[in-house]
Order: C-alpha cells, then structure tokens, then sequence
C-alpha cells in the first residue's frame, strides 16, 4: 500500500506539512538554524518553510529532522550511507547514526527510536527487531557492495 505513487506521496506531503507547522509554530527555536542550503544565508522561516520545507523533491536537513521528531513526540535516529564514511581495515562500512531528540529523553513517550536509513534523495524505514541489537542489525545492513 505504501509503493503506490498517490499513497507515498500523501503522506509525504503530510509529514513535510507537519514539520513547517512545528517550524512556524516555534520560529524562535530554530531561527538561528535556518540557512538557504546552497547560500548558507539566513532565511526566514516562512520563506525557508514555503521552498525547503514544503515543497515536494527537497531534502531534509538537519533542521527539518529535528523538527519533524519534536513534531511526532517520537526521537530519530539517522543513519547515513551518503558515501561520505570509507570502510575500515575489514572491508567494513561504519554506520554513521545521528540522533533527532524530541526533548522527551531516551525513550521518549515510551516509543523506541524510529530508525532511518538515509541514502542520498531518500529516507527509509529501518525495523528494529525485538531480538536483534540495533548496531549489529545495521552493521549487517551495510556492505562494501552496499556502499557503491
């Protein structure tokens, strides 16, 4: 249900609406870190919301990350396979995990982590499985071959 194009793309758009809402509603919260992504000028929030926030085919960046975790109540953790980590003495890529706190603390609302895995241009849903440690599962998710 969530391959279909009209279906992703709805609730694509919902969480990128619901990230400019948590923006505009705490503009003093995040002023200081909205910049235009290819100038590094400050912008408004309006403005930075209307373009890179709203708009459909724009990455989200730090700032929208951690907008949309305090939105949902729910902390994020990010894990990054841009190509920008080189492997190890192993053959090995290190997972790179940055994490979106939503102020609630480890475990906020009694919800674990949400885990992403960005690729360039994209965002998916990793799941945690109740047997499985998170750095192993995610170190097996990541691969020479993977890295490519």
């Amino acid at each position: 249900a969530f391959t279909s194009p009209e279906t992703s793309n709805s609730i694509v758009s919902y969480v990128r609406l619901l990230t400019s809402a948590e923006l505009r509603t705490n503009q003093d919260e995040y002023a200081a870190f909205v910049v235009h992504p290819e100038t590094q000028e400050s912008m408004s929030i309006i403005a930075f919301c209307n373009y890179f926030v709203e708009g459909m085919g724009k990455e989200a960046d730090h700032v929208q990350m951690q907008a949309l975790s305090k939105a949902m109540g729910v902390n994020l953790s990010v894990a990054y396979l841009d190509g920008s980590i080189n492997n190890d003495a192993n053959g090995d890529a290190p997972v790179d995990f940055v994490k979106f706190d939503n102020g609630g603390g480890d475990s906020a609302n009694g919800i674990d982590d949400v885990v992403l895995l960005y690729r360039p241009g994209h965002y998916d849903i990793l799941e945690h499985r109740a047997h499985e440690h998170r750095s192993s599962a995610a170190s097996a998710l990541v691969t020479p071959a993977a890295m490519e």
